[in-house]
């Protein structure tokens, strides 16, 4: 009976990993003077049922029947480039639209054809790279009267908690054995790992303080990495190890920098 409630929760849990979904939170515009002004964007993408959950929350300034020009990156190469009549999909609310506000809340399911041109890839590397543009026309004029954008993501990431620890001890265990090493004497070998550990240690906080200082370059895997470094390195408040790295520098001759503390006020 135990074997059977094993496998069977095991099926479960693979059945569980192996649903595939998109989504997005945010929504921002992407030309100036845009006539659609988001405020509340939640979008959910299932493929296996080609259903689209979505929250929106819009104001608007277009009167008149609209086509959406839909163009779709991936890693910064176009994958997906389509013209879409609103009044095709059956959408109602925008179709035609009205000046004032837009609120929605809604399932609609789309066209297999749709769902086949994304590429599996897309719902299993993490952190993908994935931006869904929106350029909205005048269908009579064909003049773009708003432009919206957002980013995609399938719920998979680098950023683990795993890694976090793994990356601390890997920049902690040097300086540990060099301690160890020049407690019993073998300063020459202590003195060859603490080099070697401070230069990776040097090399880890290099990679964050880059990602911190262009996050709009950075590419959300290179981000989310950047994040499990980050926390290692006690760039993130963990109390205690941001004590030990004090004690640290302290003892070995450094004066340790305080950027930033907080205070609390009592009324």
């Amino acid at each position: 009976m135990k074997v059977f409630f094993f496998l069977s929760l095991m099926i479960q849990l693979m059945v569980v990993s192996a649903k595939r979904s998109l989504s997005a939170t945010s929504l921002v515009t992407c030309m100036q003077n845009s006539q659609i002004s988001p405020t509340f964007f939640n979008v959910t993408f299932n493929p296996d049922d080609r259903s689209i959950r979505y929250t929106l929350d819009l104001t608007t300034e277009i009167n008149t029947y609209v086509t959406a020009h839909v163009q779709v990156y991936a890693y910064g190469f176009l994958i997906i480039e389509q013209d879409v009549d609103l009044c095709d999909l059956g959408w109602k609310q925008f179709c035609p639209l009205y000046p004032g506000s837009l609120q929605v809340d809604s399932i609609e399911y789309i066209s297999a054809k749709y769902v086949k041109m994304i590429p599996a890839i897309a719902y299993q590397v993490p952190d993908i790279d994935a931006v869904v543009r929106v350029e909205v026309r005048d269908r009579k004029s064909k003049k773009t009267v708003s432009c919206i954008q957002s980013n995609f993501t399938n719920g998979k990431t680098v950023s683990q908690t795993g890694a976090k620890w793994a990356t601390a001890i890997i920049a902690g265990l040097g300086l540990v054995i060099a301690a160890v090493f020049s407690t019993f004497g073998s300063s020459n070998a202590a003195s060859h790992i603490s080099t070697n550990a401070v230069t990776l240690f040097s090399y880890f906080q290099a990679v964050v303080i880059i990602s911190m200082q262009h996050v709009e370059r950075v590419p959300p895997i290179a981000s989310a990495w950047a994040e499990n470094l980050a926390w290692s390195m006690g760039l993130i408040r963990v109390e205690f190890m941001q004590k030990i790295f004090r004690w640290y520098i302290q003892s070995s001759g450094g004066s340790p920098t305080l950027y930033f503390r907080r205070s609390q006020s009592r009324f």
